[in-house]
Formats: structure tokens, C-alpha cells, sequence
């Protein structure tokens, strides 16, 4: 359904008092202005933090060409970095999506991804994150999610050793099968038994493993488009550790006479999750768990099973030399891009969330307005040195200049994963995902009111309008009232030729049961123009919305709504758990 703009502004002086107000400590940039922010990492040959360097040290340069520092920060890790404030609290039956972060200290982010690891050394990341977490320094800021065909988010940002330690064992708990061939299988692969008896099983597996590797990079690739929405939403840098089994960049056509020949090509995935990253302040140190990686051919599980030649054993190993090089290049990739760092080949996974999480939070942040102007659309390279010979420099290596018109489309368009079902993706509908992180790119607080005259709401037997369910549900169902009070300082309104503001917004709610099945569902628009005495009063008192929808009445259920800025296609979600909703007043007796 689409409302106009206008029709709504009456009510939004309402709720000024839902209203998110903008931040008087984040300092405002002029219209038109595009500051590149970059943070340099500065290590020596040890691999320690260099610090108290002068900016005078640094150049910049932009497609070859010398800028001007405008701002110059070092951030040194504290001693003891003060904990995450708690999260206020709000009244009953209010929920916001901003959550307030306070302090220098950087965001860390460990990312288990199951999709493209096995399971013996997905065991193996998680003992090693325990252990680190039981020694972790107070004050650190981490949250973990996990990648399976989609992101999940097990704990949001947190000081609490317990409560990150809470985190892990539900991840232990939560099986899920890898995309990816374990090394055992894989073994087999690469290695023809006696006679060539398995190269018509390699041949009919072919066609399989192409549709595998597509599945992962389709998974992959949304799920860091995913969590750079999420991320930018917190200021500062923000530190990803990806423990991964990698997954190759491309996969070539097969041997000569191989009828399910064919590539697939992770090269622009890649680049425009790199984008996302880098632009939204994000440093990615993908971490290899299989650690110092030995051919499957030596083991004594496969290497009883065959009998090579020496053709057949040289052939192998080169295989699998390729297959992990290609693996380990785009985890580089990644990490160059975004001003992380790779880690490959080494078994201390504790040890190594340990220096990345010093070296994230030592850095310096470098900001120029560039001296090309232009709005071009195009991949600017950045390129950082010091005058002083000996140091190791770590930062994003370019941005695209116009990302509201070019990057954004560019990276989240709409598109169609490869596989038999072929289901359009849309940002909206990644976000919209149960168990995904709320994303705060639109900021807003919601009122639940439920309908009725029982607390909690009465039940009914009917759908709200514009509700839809799914076929198998039945009733009773209880309906609440969503009231949304959206910060408008985070929605786009571009002047028209008409000289009219114009805001186009999109606005959802989505029911969940606890197996994750999308049980209820529904969505409005609003589109229109504003004068400017109209785009103020928004401005200053936020734009209310309003939404109806139906809960069943049994089981458990997860509420996840959803605004999306559709100028500037940028969201913000939140998912509650509906048993909150339970004890609140009904309409009736708030009105």
C-alpha cells in the first residue's frame, strides 16, 4: 500500500518523543563535500605498532596524484579500554535499532563461516576462540556471527567474556552442514585410483561442484554485502576476523574432453565486497583454520586407498598446491583491499586473534578531500607511504567516488543466486532474514500496541488487512500495531526540479516461528514530495508511520521489521522476540 508523504506529516508530531535525535558530537560534513577517510596500520619489521609518528611523515596520493592531509588522528589501544555502556532502557513495548557505542576503541567482529570450512577444523577455530576469550583483556568489544547460507548474529557487541563464551557453545550446538568438500573427499578427487576407475564418478561430480562453488560464492558474497551494511551503521574502525577454509577465486574449464567444462568467476563478488568493506571503515583479516595445510594424498586415510604413479602423484599434488594458493590469494585479495591482513599457515588461531585485535586497535586515520572533485562513478586508487624506510603499512588501497549512484547498485542490485530455484535477491531481503544483525543505515524506534480489548491483544480469528500468511498456518492470532518514528536525518531527499524534497520509503514486518519458518508477513511504501516547511518538520520531529500486524497466537515467534531508504537504498531492521508483546495494555486502554 502507498501512502503520500505529506498525508503523514500531521501525525508525525505525535511521537516527536520516539523521535531518534541526531548525535551532537558527530560532526557534520558540507553538502557536497566527500572526505576519504583512511586508517593506516604502521607495523616494523617485528610486526609491532609503530606509534607517535607526525603526519608530516605520511603521503597520500590518489591515482598517482598528491593530496592534501585535511586530519590527522593516532589511536593507541588503552591499557584498559572502559567497558560497552549498558543499553538503555526503554518503556515497555518500544524497541530501537540504534545502539549507542561510546569510546576509541575499535569493533571487532569474529566471523565462524561453516560454509566453506569442514567440520574437523571448525571444531578446531572454536576451542581456539575459547581459549583466547578466557584470557581476553577487559574492555575488548567483540561480537561473533556465523556464515552458513546466510549471516547470523549469535552476539552483538559485548565486554563479557561469559557472555561471548555463551555465544560459542550455541554455535557448537547449531549443526550445519559445509558446502565444502572435506579434505578426505577432496583427496579423491584430485587422485585417480588404480585402473581410472573413478574418472566417470569425477565427470558426473563435475556438474555438482560447479553448482557448489557458485552456491558458496553466491552465500559469501551476500553475507559480507550483509555485514558491511551492518557495520556502518557504528563509527570508527571496525576490525572483521573471517575464519574460513577460503574458497578459490575461480574455478577453470576441466580437462580436455570434459563435457561439464566450465568457470566460475569469483573476481567481481570479490571486488564489490571489498567496496562495501572499505568504504563503511572496515579492516577483514580473513584467518585460514586449516592452518599448515598437508595434501590429502600423504594422509594414511587416502594414501592406503590407492596406488599412484608417479605422473598420477605429481598431477595431484599440483592440484591441490593450486586449489589452496587460489583459496589463500583471495583471502589477500580481501585483506589488501580493506586494509587488513591474510593469516595462512599457521596453526595458533588464539595467538592470531590476539595480534589482530592489537593492531586493529593502533592505527592512525588519514582524511583528504581529494582534488579531483568529480563524482565520476569510478575505482579511485590510494596509495600511503612513509619517508621513513623499515615500517609495514596496512590501509584500504581505493574507494569508488559517487557510491550513492554507482557503488550501492553496483554491489547490492538486485540478482539471482545460480541454482535450480534461482531466487531473486535483494538487499532488502538479506536483511530481512531471521536471526541476521539489525542494521542501523535507518535509524528508528517502534511502539507494539496490541489490538483488542485483553492485555497482550484478543485473539481473532482473521488476518489483519494487508496480512498475509502462510497456507498451513491457522488461527487464533493476536494483531499489534507497529508505530514507527524514523530519524529522518538518516533518509535520503533529493531535490527535484520542482525544488521539492523527494522520499521514497519502503516499510515491513515479518513473522517468524522458531524452526525460522516465515509464518505472517506485510509491507507498505510511501512516496512524495515535500516543501522545504514540510522536510523540516520531519527532520525535527521524525517521520511516523504506521503498520498492522498478526502474531499467531501459538507457538514461539521472532518479529523482524524493516525500513528501507529506497534514494539512497539503504536499511535499517530490528528483530524482537514476541513474547515481549505479551503483558503490554491493548488499544483500547491506551486510548
Amino acid at each position: 500500500m502507498k501512502r503520500s508523504v505529506s498525508s503523514l506529516l500531521c501525525l508525525s508530531l505525535a511521537v516527536c518523543a520516539l523521535a531518534q535525535q541526531p548525535d551532537a558530537n558527530v560532526p557534520m560534513l558540507k553538502a557536497g563535500t566527500r572526505v576519504v577517510v583512511v586508517d593506516v596500520v604502521v607495523t616494523d619489521r617485528q610486526g609491532n605498532p609503530v606509534h607517535d609518528l607526525p603526519a608530516g611523515v605520511f603521503t597520500v596520493t590518489e591515482d598517482n596524484k598528491p593530496q592534501i592531509i585535511a586530519h590527522f588522528q593516532e589511536h593507541r589501544a588503552a591499557e584498559a579500554p572502559a567497558p560497552l555502556p549498558a543499553q538503555p532502557v526503554s518503556a515497555p513495548g518500544i524497541f530501537t535499532n540504534v545502539v549507542p557505542i561510546t569510546g576509541d576503541t575499535p569493533l571487532t567482529v569474529v566471523l565462524l563461516d561453516t560454509l566453506n570450512t569442514p567440520l574437523v577444523d571448525q571444531m578446531y577455530a572454536r576451542s581456539q576462540l575459547v581459549s583466547f576469550i578466557k584470557k581476553l583483556q577487559p574492555g575488548s568489544r567483540i561480537a561473533i556471527m556465523t556464515l552458513t547460507t546466510r549471516l547470523n548474529l549469535l552476539q552483538g557487541f559485548t565486554s563479557d567474556p561469559a557472555v561471548l563464551q555463551t555465544a560459542l557453545k550455541k554455535s557448537k550446538s547449531t549443526r550445519v552442514s559445509s558446502l565444502r568438500e572435506d579434505n578426505i573427499t577432496s583427496g579423491f578427487a584430485d587422485q585417480p585410483t588404480m585402473g581410472g576407475l573413478s574418472s566417470g564418478l569425477d565427470a558426473m561430480s563435475s556438474e555438482a561442484g560447479v553448482t557448489q562453488l557458485r552456491m558458496r560464492k553466491d552465500y559469501t558474497a551476500d553475507a559480507f554485502n550483509q555485514l558491511a551494511r551492518f557495520l556502518s551503521g557504528y563509527p570508527g574502525r571496525k576490525n572483521v576476523i573471517w575464519f574460513s577454509g577460503g574458497f578459490p577465486i575461480s574455478i577453470g574449464p576441466g580437462g580436455e574432453g570434459d563435457p561439464f567444462a566450465s568457470v566460475v568467476d569469483f573476481g567481481s563478488d570479490v571486488q564489490n565486497s571489498s567496496y562495501m568493506m572499505s568504504l563503511a571503515q572496515i579492516a577483514v583479516y580473513p584467518v585460514d583454520v586449516r592452518g599448515v595445510i598437508a595434501p590429502p594424498i600423504f594422509s594414511a586415510e587416502t594414501s592406503s586407498r590407492s596406488m599412484l604413479s608417479g605422473r598420477q602423484m605429481q598431477n595431484s599434488l599440483g592440484n591441490f598446491n593450486s586449489r589452496v594458493a587460489s583459496e589463500q590469494m583471495l583471502m589477500r585479495t580481501i585483506a589488501e583491499d580493506t586494509g587488513g591482513k591474510a593469516y595462512t599457515n599457521n596453526n595458533d588461531l588464539s595467538g592470531i586473534v590476539r595480534k589482530v585485535m592489537n593492531d586493529g586497535a593502533n592505527f592512525y586515520t588519514l582524511d583528504y578531500v581529494p582534488s579531483d572533485h568529480n563524482l565520476d562513478g569510478q575505482y579511485h586508487s590510494i596509495h600511503v607511504s612513509l619517508q621513513a624506510p623499515g615500517y609495514n603499512l596496512s590501509y584500504r588501497r581505493g574507494y569508488v567516488a559517487s557510491v550513492d549512484k554507482k557503488t550501492t547498485k553496483t554491489v547490492a542490485a538486485t540478482r539471482r543466486h545460480e541454482g535450480p530455484e534461482s531466487p531473486e535477491v535483494t538487499p532488502m531481503k538479506l536483511a530481512m532474514q531471521h536471526g541476521s544483525p539489525s542494521l542501523m543505515q535507518v535509524a528508528y524506534r517502534e511502539r507494539f500496541t496490541p489490538m483488542g480489548t485483553d492485555l497482550g491483544g484478543s485473539l481473532q480469528q482473521t488476518l489483519a488487512p494487508g496480512n498475509s500468511a502462510d497456507p498451513k498456518l491457522k488461527p487464533p492470532y493476536r494483531t499489534y500495531e507497529i508505530t514507527y518514528a524514523i530519524d529522518a536525518h538518516t533518509l535520503a531527499a533529493p531535490l527535484g526540479k520542482d525544488g521539492k524534497r523527494k522520499m521514497r520509503v519502503e516499510y515491513t514486518a515479518l513473522v517468524y516461528g522458531e524452526d525460522s519458518t516465515l509464518q505472517t508477513a506485510t509491507g507498505n511504501s510511501i512516496e512524495g514530495s515535500l516543501t522545504d516547511a514540510e522536510y523540516q518538520r520531519i527532520l525535527n520531529d521524525g517521520l511516523q508511520l504506521h503498520q498492522q500486524i498478526s502474531v499467531p497466537a501459538k507457538g514461539e515467534q521472532y518479529i523482524r521489521t524493516g525500513v528501507h531508504d529506497l534514494n539512497a537504498n539503504t536499511i535499517g531492521t530490528l528483530e524482537i522476540d514476541a513474547a515481549q508483546l505479551k503483558a503490554l495494555p491493548p488499544m483500547a486502554a491506551v486510548r
